[in-house]
């Protein structure tokens, strides 16, 4: 019985490095077409229609289906922003293969020096923020709000990274400021099963089920006879939109007590 687990553990093993080199092996036969069109295509659009369909062949090659629920949920033709979860390096993958039109993420500016995907990023119009220098990443937000649009979304990953830890990180306020300062409706979204399809701890991707959960939009204005600040919005925002992705996610809550200071003045 022994000698039999022990077989048994190794083909496992086998199968499951065999199945990861598979998936890296598309990964890297795709990622060259897509940089091309990304470099050649003249317009946005036409580069997210060309992202999206690209991620949907690699995962449906893989063998991985995406579960996406509450499409109807999003608005049309207007601006809005998207706070997501973050668990794995597949997240933004994922979203760019389930939501419709064009995004612009919000990404830490350590991706905009990673070669082939650095460029990708920025020419499907990825904005890079700082997050160790407090009055950049001020600037960077500030830069980023102007940006919004109708038919034009802002996602972001409001815990910042992701850790071997499994659980939904603090969230930082940088999603909900914006909301709040731009009048523009907030769209939690909860990702699932990206940390086990490919954990933070291996190279090695894992076959696994893909959820993508878009709830209702919350409202960033005030609402009528409601007599609170912008940054109580904000935190009401950030409140609500936890609790909307913890229920979904599948992980646990990894936030302390909210000790989130308020905005400097001037």
């Amino acid at each position: 019985m022994g000698a039999a687990w022990q077989v048994r553990r190794v083909l496992a093993r086998f199968v499951a490095l065999v199945y990861g080199a598979y998936v890296w092996g598309l990964f890297l036969l795709m990622l060259p077409p897509l940089g091309l069109l990304a470099a050649l295509l003249p317009r946005l659009s036409w580069r997210w229609a060309a992202m999206r369909r690209g991620a949907r062949l690699l995962f449906r090659a893989a063998g991985m289906a995406i579960a996406v629920k509450g499409l109807a949920h999003l608005p049309v033709g207007a601006a809005y922003v998207v706070a997501a979860n973050h668990a794995s390096y597949l997240d933004g993958f994922v979203l760019t293969a389930a939501l419709p039109g064009v995004s612009c993420f919000v990404a830490k500016v350590e991706l905009a020096g990673v070669l082939v995907v650095g460029f990708i990023l920025r020419r499907l119009g990825t904005r890079f923020v700082e997050r160790f220098d407090a009055a950049k990443g001020v600037e960077d937000a500030r830069r980023i709000q102007a940006l919004l649009r109708p038919g034009l979304r802002l996602v972001y990953f409001p815990e910042g990274t992701f850790t071997r830890v499994a659980g939904l990180r603090p969230f930082e306020m940088g999603a909900f400021v914006a909301a709040v300062e731009t009048g523009a409706p907030l769209v939690p979204v909860a990702i699932r099963g990206t940390r086990f399809v490919l954990h933070p701890d291996t190279l090695l991707p894992r076959r696994g089920v893909l959820e993508v959960h878009i709830g209702a939009p919350l409202a960033a204005a005030a609402a009528a006879g409601e007599d609170q600040g912008a940054w109580q919005r904000a935190l009401r925002l950030r409140r609500q939109t936890r609790d909307f992705i913890l229920a979904r996610c599948g992980e646990p809550d990894l936030a302390a007590e909210d000790l989130t200071p308020p905005p400097p003045r001037g």
